[in-house]
């Protein structure tokens, strides 16, 4: 707008909206782009070596082999002769390199006492004693006279797993004798048929047999009640079974009452099974055999089960009549 009389001026808009080469060149020349001759990378492709090394701490099973020290009936045996009778090491059998550790395929276990009298018992057993601390106790066998030669009394057989191995770094032989006279001795003795590994490789077990639960109910309800539980032995691993055996009896000789005896597996992510339940007879004490169940061992899966559960009920309530459940379990336990 200007004034009367007074020539006025007014801009025109600049329509000049390119920069040069030279202006872009140095707006972008302190940012710190590379200059000179490129090529574009177009290789988007992993080699095996690289593609192992991100996914080797990951834990997934290989079909590898790991290498092994294979032997057959490695021994190991001893006797007691002193004034205690309780549960006493006799012997240990370790690894022939030390630091290795042990997965048996067999175990047998044998012994004698050298005094020919019933009423004075004598026994054998063996532990095993794994890499994290825990151990376990088999069942022990009660021994026959004998004047050197050494009585077999049980052949263990131990489940094979292909992807596992075992993290056993001794066995005990153990004995235990009912009187403390020092004039009669109690010898034991296991034969061991397995491998023998490093301590790393495949995934690390601790193979157990026949772990056993058990328990009774007196009480006046009928509803399925839980009698005793088996947990792995270090809390927070899994058990992996190979095979369960079912066994109870009743303290009642009556059929129109009945018993029942199951198990309940317990799974990690806090669902469970129950197993089919049988039917139990009467017995003054005696566990009856009712059922062994074998579980098929797939080389590529561990179990996530966290415990085993014996159950009973029984139809009726009175509580002078009693219920007894047993499992005895086979197999292996794991990290989670």
């Amino acid at each position: 707008m200007g004034f009367p009389g007074i020539f006025t001026w007014q801009c025109a808009t600049d329509l000049n909206t390119q920069l040069t080469e030279a202006q872009v060149d140095n707006f972008v020349a302190n940012n710190g782009y590379s200059t000179g001759a490129h090529t574009v990378d177009t290789n988007t492709q992993l080699t095996e070596a690289q593609v192992d090394a991100f996914v080797a701490n990951n834990g997934y099973l290989t079909d590898q082999t790991i290498e092994s020290k294979p032997f057959l009936l490695r021994a190991a045996s001893g006797s007691y002769w002193s004034d205690t009778t309780s549960w006493t090491t006799v012997d240990t059998l370790f690894p022939l390199q030390p630091g290795n550790h042990i997965t048996p395929s067999e175990i047998q276990l044998s012994g004698y006492k050298t005094y020919n009298s019933s009423s004075r018992s004598a026994e054998v057993r063996y532990v095993l004693r794994y890499a994290d601390g825990t151990s376990y106790s088999a069942p022990s066998e009660a021994l026959s006279y004998s004047t050197g030669t050494y009585y077999h009394e049980r052949t263990d057989t131990v489940p094979v797993h292909a992807g596992m191995r075992g993290s056993i770094k001794s066995i005990d032989v153990q004995v235990s004798k009912g009187h403390a006279s020092t004039s009669w001795g109690v010898y034991g003795q296991v034969k061991v048929t397995g491998f023998e590994t490093s301590d790393s490789g495949l995934t690390t077990t601790k193979p157990f047999l026949l772990r056993a639960a058990s328990g009774s109910y007196w009480s006046d309800t009928t509803s399925w009640t839980t009698v005793d539980t088996l947990f792995p032995l270090q809390p927070g691993n899994h058990i992996t079974p190979s095979e369960i055996q079912l066994s109870g009896y009743k303290t009642y000789n009556s059929s129109s009452r009945s018993a029942e005896v199951r198990y309940v597996l317990r799974y990690a992510d806090g669902t469970s099974y129950s197993a089919p339940s049988e039917a139990l007879s009467y017995s003054t004490g005696t566990y009856y055999h009712e059922r062994t169940d074998t579980v098929p061992v797939h080389a590529g899966m561990r179990g996530s089960i966290k415990s085993i559960d014996v159950q009973v009920s029984k139809g009726h309530a009175s509580t002078s009549w009693g219920v007894y459940g047993q499992v005895k379990v086979t197999g292996f336990e794991t990290l989670p």
